[in-house]
């Protein structure tokens, strides 16, 4: 775990576990690139029942739409008025960070997808890489993100059932009454 003086440490595991989760999604998008890489160089001639064009226009249509998706997740997922709920924070931080790498790594199959069936050379598939790659390391989460909140985070997660609102009765600590 990394020290974070400024943070108190639930802040501080909340962060290292969303780049620790960021990191595995970009390890897996680095794998994922290497094997397509290695399949798509020993491709030949690809034929597709599709127009090359427009099997073109598909896959970059579908390629900006994870773009889109993946910035807008992280966007308005870590807009200081969505975490300043600190029962919420930590679900929020994590997921709108891992959630946009997650996006980007869809971006892989599509373009090796493409590249297979239509055109298989690596120019053919650069484009979804850099967008997996992209969105995953502007998923690594900052400590400016998660400081100055007025209200700290609790140390339990929010899914933890002494965190609910709907909390059963008979768990609480007040003595029985006779």
């Amino acid at each position: 775990m990394t020290r974070h003086p400024q943070l108190e440490p639930a802040a501080a595991s909340c962060l290292d576990q969303t780049r620790s989760a960021v990191m595995s999604v970009l390890l897996l998008d680095g794998l994922i690139i290497a094997g397509s890489g290695l399949l798509l160089r020993l491709r030949g001639p690809a034929i597709t029942l599709m127009e090359p064009e427009q099997a073109y226009r598909w896959a970059h249509l579908i390629l900006l739409i994870l773009m889109f998706l993946g910035s807008a997740l992280r966007l308005i997922g870590t807009a200081r008025p969505v975490l300043e709920n600190p029962r919420h924070r930590r679900r929020w931080f994590f997921w709108s960070h891992v959630g946009s790498a997650l996006l980007g790594l869809l971006a892989l199959p599509v373009g090796f997808a493409y590249a297979w069936a239509v055109r298989p050379r690596l120019s053919a598939v650069g484009p979804f890489w850099a967008v997996a790659l992209v969105l995953g390391l502007l998923a690594l989460p900052r400590l400016d993100e998660i400081l100055g909140f007025d209200r700290p985070m609790p140390s339990r997660p929010p899914d933890a059932p002494e965190d609910a609102e709907d909390a059963d009765p008979s768990r609480t600590s007040s003595p029985p009454s006779s």
